[in-house]
């Protein structure tokens, strides 16, 4: 069984993830990893703690895991790998009508 910091941390994940860090609360990610109040304080004394926490796994996880993996597959040059890095993130970020950032001519 995972030990205590690691229910928080795996569950807080999903919900952040899921919800965005400012909808989720503690009392929910307490419930949802099963640990008790008192634990929770103990390996994260705040929530900014927990957050901190958060975009360093993520950033691991999505930045140097998924981004670096897959512009190492599409670019055979570093030029070409940073390249890749917009293709990725057109296809991953929701497109809000920002795509003419620079206006013409």
């Amino acid at each position: 069984m995972k030990d205590a910091r690691q229910r928080i941390r795996d569950a807080s994940y999903d919900l952040f993830v899921q919800r965005g860090v400012r909808a989720v609360g503690i009392n929910e990610i307490i419930h949802a990893a099963g640990v008790a109040k008192a634990s929770f304080y103990s390996h994260f004394p705040s929530k900014n703690d927990l957050v901190r926490a958060f975009l360093d796994r993520r950033r691991g996880l999505f930045t140097i895991g998924y981004l670096g993996a897959k512009s190492q597959k599409r670019g055979d040059s570093a030029q070409g790998q940073l390249l890749a890095i917009f293709d990725i993130f057109r296809r991953v970020v929701p497109d809000r009508g920002l795509r003419r950032v620079v206006p013409p001519g």
